[in-house]
């Protein structure tokens, strides 16, 4: 395991925080004991373990998985290919890929879109801003916008031909997202646009109880 405390290579220190200024590219399991802000972009063969606070100026990558002890803040994309576990916020601008589950202690913010293995946890809240998937279930304590839309709620159902996402006022079924008066009034010929004869065929056997959900 390699360590990056105040002695690492490279390492300036500012104020309270050190700062890497160049890309980082490590081949191993790295354990970071100090608050760190990494001018480009950061790149971990093994597992990350972060005892305080993280902040990357590009984009995050890290082949196994991650653990934060305070905040990270990542401007562009992060992708972690194991479990993710933040127990502060979690800052995203671009898009976010976890493999397996992903806590967050506090909120969760995602530019871009949020593709998650297995479990999604947020004790506060959660803003996406375009898309989500989650391979499991989702407990959050608040949602404030999935999609693009606002929404007070979602339920996410598995077990079908496509995953379905119900918000307050929107069904997501597959890849395809409307408002449910919308989904209420599309015509056969409508689905059969959306997803061929098996996607209408699959709608008329389950459109009632879709439209019943509250």
């Amino acid at each position: 395991m390699i360590e990056i405390d105040e002695n690492y290579p490279g390492l300036e220190k500012r104020g309270e925080c050190y700062y890497y200024i160049f890309n980082l590219n490590i081949d191993d399991d790295v354990h970071i004991t100090v608050p760190l802000k990494v001018g480009g972009s950061l790149k971990v063969g093994g597992s990350l373990k972060v005892d305080g606070s993280l902040k990357v100026g590009r984009s995050l990558e890290v082949s196994g998985s991650l653990k934060v002890g305070d905040w990270l803040k990542v401007s562009d994309w992060l992708e972690v290919d194991c479990w993710l576990e933040v127990s502060g916020s979690l800052r995203v601008g671009n898009w976010l890929r976890v493999g397996s589950s992903l806590k967050v202690g506090v909120s969760l913010k995602v530019d871009d879109w949020l593709r998650v293995g297995g479990l999604l946890k947020v004790d506060y809240w959660l803003r996406v801003g375009n898309w989500l998937e989650v391979g499991d279930s989702l407990e959050v304590g608040e949602i404030k916008t999935i999609f693009g839309l606002k929404t007070s709620s979602i339920k996410i159902i598995h077990g079908y031909t496509y995953v379905i996402y119900m918000l307050d006022n929107h069904i997501r079924i597959g890849c395809e997202i409307h408002s449910k008066s919308e989904w209420k009034e599309f015509s056969n010929k409508e689905i059969l646009e959306m997803d061929g004869k098996s996607g209408l065929e699959w709608w008329q056997k389950n459109k009632s109880w879709i439209l019943e959900m509250k």
